[in-house]
């Protein structure tokens, strides 16, 4: 059949062809029927398959290769399928962790209040000879580090919740206990009982009298007290006496610098809220001798809008 349509140019390169015959939801409903591992296939309703534009590919990896995007039901919600196609002379080895990567950023873009979406992902290979490399994210670990890393990626990420470790269990975990119990000590009210217990943790894990040693003690009894309560400051001020010597007097110290250094803040808050209370005090005698309100604005160093609402003010 003749036509006077001539083909573009752009129809040399890969990625424009892959991407002009997905744009036919037809065409693309029967790629995925073809090559979707059929465990998965069973789980895709292909039918409400629906184009999404997209690309997760960064601007160096551009001219490699080329990726399309669908929305679909599966397994009973809205899920994706990725597909992305690869047309390098050289294949990459490092392919499952970039589609690792690109399924992560879908999830990301498309996660609902409180759920992750499921995105199927799939690598369509265009080079000239048979594709070299595993897909197997975990084949890219060395032999012996395997089993380890599948313990480690992809499953449930280890919690340490400090609320729900016993002070019993810190106890045991060396130099770390100090900051462990100092930072779950912020959320608790039981300063002769924190006292306690840094004492068995300094006597036994700690040499207080060491320089470098103290002043990691001090830090973190700094933190303590910089977060706690004025409740819990004084409670511990009270059993300080108990604590190991040197380190009683320095929760004194430190008890001491917060509060000239709270008092220091607040005359600074005091006198800067007096100077905006004088300046608004003079706005409001200007406007009450009808003086321009910009001229106000420029004299009194302040926001046109602050002029016109102490002017409304005064209205009312």
């Amino acid at each position: 059949m003749a036509t006077d349509t001539k083909p573009s140019r752009d129809l040399v390169n890969h990625d424009t062809v892959f991407k002009i015959s997905m744009e036919n939801i037809a065409t693309a409903r029967d790629f995925l029927e073809s090559h979707l591992p059929t465990p998965i296939k069973a789980k895709i309703d292909l039918s409400q398959l629906a184009s999404l534009k997209t690309d997760f590919t960064t601007t160096t990896m551009k001219q490699r290769h080329c990726d399309v995007l669908f929305k679909t039901n599966i397994n009973g919600d809205t899920g994706y399928l990725y597909i992305l196609v690869e047309q390098q002379s050289r294949a990459d080895k490092f392919m499952p962790l970039r589609m690792l990567e690109y399924q992560l950023h879908i999830m990301q873009r498309y996660k609902k209040k409180e759920k992750l979406p499921i995105v199927v992902p799939l690598i369509f290979y265009t080079g000239k000879l048979r594709y070299p490399y595993s897909t197997d994210i975990f084949d890219l670990f060395d032999d012996g580090q395997q089993a380890l890393a599948k313990t480690c990626l992809l499953q449930p990420v280890k919690l340490l919740d400090l609320s729900q470790i016993p002070h019993d269990e810190l106890l045991h975990h060396g130099r770390a206990a100090l900051m462990e119990l100092v930072m779950k000590a912020v959320w608790e009210n039981k300063a002769k009982q924190l006292v306690q217990l840094l004492n068995e943790v300094l006597g036994t894990y700690y040499n207080v009298n060491e320089s470098t040693e103290a002043r990691y003690i001090d830090n973190m009894l700094y933190y303590y007290l910089s977060r706690a309560t004025h409740e819990q400051s004084e409670q511990l001020l009270s059993v300080a006496p108990a604590l190991i010597a040197p380190v009683g007097e320095h929760v004194m110290a430190i008890t001491t610098t917060l509060f000239d250094k709270g008092v220091e803040q607040g005359m600074q808050q005091g006198m800067q809220q007096g100077l905006e209370e004088a300046k608004l005090a003079m706005v409001r005698s200007m406007l009450a001798d009808n003086v321009d309100h910009r001229l106000i604005a420029k004299y009194a160093e302040l926001p046109l809008e602050i002029i016109q609402r102490e002017s409304k003010a005064l209205v009312v």
